[in-house]
């Protein structure tokens, strides 16, 4: 749980160090993005101080706060089945809606270059050959977080798997989100965080940690 915590706080830090008057979220949060299912969900950005912010899912408010003197802001979504794709908007001042938002289970893949090596790199041509032209699945999404102990604001995106997207994907990850969702028939979020643990093999979101990736240690 400690280095739940850390790994936490690094990410919310990294991404909060310049509070503006615009309703904004965290890069982490983004069109194609996989949120944890089954549990409430939390969600977190900036805002003008004082302002106040609601949260739909599907055009169903599910949450309502207020921005800190600080500006910065924290809600929980609602807990949800696995599924989608859906639509978060935020109304605020300006209001914004997130894209093709899928519930599933999410996992953060922590280690060093075992983990963080892509299928292009890593994988033997012949094995990358036959399987890139396979790896069309939709629901499985990527993040890479880079190394957020170097506490600077996190950039990039969520991207769907693909033949054209799979050999930037982390060889142990894909190989590992490929079979739970042959296995699960659920969506699975992938956050890849090189150099945030010791940790070499994926670690699960727990329900006790409210949608944060975690370890199991």
């Amino acid at each position: 749980m400690k280095l739940l915590h850390l790994f936490t706080l690094a990410v919310f830090a990294s991404q909060l160090t310049s509070v503006g008057a615009a309703v904004e979220l965290p890069a982490l949060f983004g069109d194609n993005m996989v949120l944890q299912r089954d549990v409430p969900v939390n969600i977190w950005g900036t805002a003008a101080p004082g302002e106040t912010v609601t949260l739909a899912v599907d055009g169903r408010k599910e949450a309502t706060t207020k921005a800190g003197p600080d500006g910065r802001w924290k809600a929980q979504l609602l807990a949800h089945k696995a599924g989608g794709p859906h639509e978060l908007t935020l109304t605020g001042t300006p209001s914004l809606t997130l894209h093709n938002i899928l519930f599933g289970d999410v996992w953060l893949l922590t280690g060093q270059s075992n983990m963080d090596g892509n299928s292009k790199g890593m994988l033997k041509p012949e094995i990358l050959a036959a399987e890139q032209p396979k790896a069309n699945y939709p629901n499985l999404r990527y993040y890479t977080v880079g190394h957020p102990r170097k506490m600077e604001p996190l950039q990039g995106n969520w991207i769907a798997c693909t033949p054209e997207t799979m050999p930037g994907f982390s060889a142990t990850g894909y190989f590992f989100a490929r079979d739970l969702i042959e296995k699960l028939k659920i969506p699975i979020g992938l956050i890849s965080a090189p150099g945030a643990a010791s940790a070499r093999r994926p670690s699960p979101v727990s329900a006790s940690s409210r949608s944060c990736p975690s370890t199991s240690h």
